[in-house]
Order: structure tokens, then C-alpha cells, then sequence
């Protein structure tokens, strides 16, 4: 059965209605489908519908890391702000190892981030210290690690 959900805007300018497949598209499901679709994207809407649904979007695909990250932060109630920054530490510390998964760092990839913001980028200590607060909120409660 097809599902008609969201909107899109096609390279024409014209606004088209994207489809999916689903296992039951009862009127209620398929209003509150295009409701999420104007605050998400839609391979996240996919995925609730299929596990709304029992289709075929109902595997599990393992969250991101920057959205465990920002689950994690959400649950702590940390202020939107922090984690905005944290999220963008995260991402810089993962860009500077060139996209190695911070999994497959440890200490001593921290230092060496820490030491570029503070001798080459120049960073002041409290930026440093966000820094390294964001590195460890990821790694203890992310990761379920303990650093020392």
C-alpha cells in the first residue's frame, strides 16, 4: 500500500508529494506522517512508519553518533546552547583526525586536538576547557568510558 506523506520541492519549483510504502495507511497515520515530515527529515519519518507499521522501513538502523550525542545531551538537560557547541566540538575533533569514528581514538588523539587549539589555533583556556568538556561528555556517557 502507498502512503503519500510530505512535500517536496521538485527542481522545477514545483511542489510534489513523496510516497513511501508502508503496511497500513490508515487516514489518522497518514496525517500525522505529514505532519512529521514538516519538522523532520524524511528517512526519519520512514523509519517511524515503518515501525508504526510493521513495513518494511522497520529495521533498525543504528543512530548516528552526533544524534546519540545530542539524545545524551537532552536527556542530562543540558541547555540547547551546549549542546550546539558540544556537537560542534565533536565534529571538529573528528574532522582534525581526518573522519576517524572517535570510537578509534583514546588519550592521546584528545591531547593533540587540545594542543592545535592551543598552539596553533591560539584558543583561550576556557575554549580549551569547552573543548575538552565536550570530548569527555562524549566519551564517558556516549561511549560509557571512563577517562583518566
Amino acid at each position: 500500500m502507498r502512503c503519500d506523506v510530505g512535500q517536496s520541492v521538485h527542481s522545477n519549483g514545483d511542489w510534489g508529494v513523496q510516497s513511501m510504502s508502508v503496511g497500513v495507511c490508515s487516514p489518522w497515520l497518514r496525517r500525522l506522517l505529514s505532519d512529521l515530515a514538516a519538522t523532520m527529515p524524511m528517512s526519519q519519518v520512514w523509519g517511524i512508519a515503518g515501525r508504526m507499521t510493521g513495513g518494511p522501513m522497520a529495521e533498525h538502523n543504528p543512530p548516528k553518533l552526533i544524534d546519540q550525542l545530542t539524545d545524551e545531551l537532552r536527556t542530562r538537560h543540558y541547555s540547547k546552547r551546549t549542546e550546539q557547541a558540544y556537537v560542534l566540538w565533536v565534529k571538529r575533533y573528528i574532522r582534525f583526525h581526518k573522519m576517524r569514528h572517535p570510537k578509534d581514538m583514546a588519550e592521546a588523539e584528545i591531547n593533540a586536538f587540545l594542543t592545535n587549539l592551543a598552539m596553533d589555533e591560539k584558543v583561550s583556556a576556557s575554549t580549551q576547557n569547552q573543548a575538552l568538556s565536550a570530548l569527555l561528555f562524549l566519551y564517558r556517557y556516549v561511549f560509557g568510558l571512563e577517562g583518566g
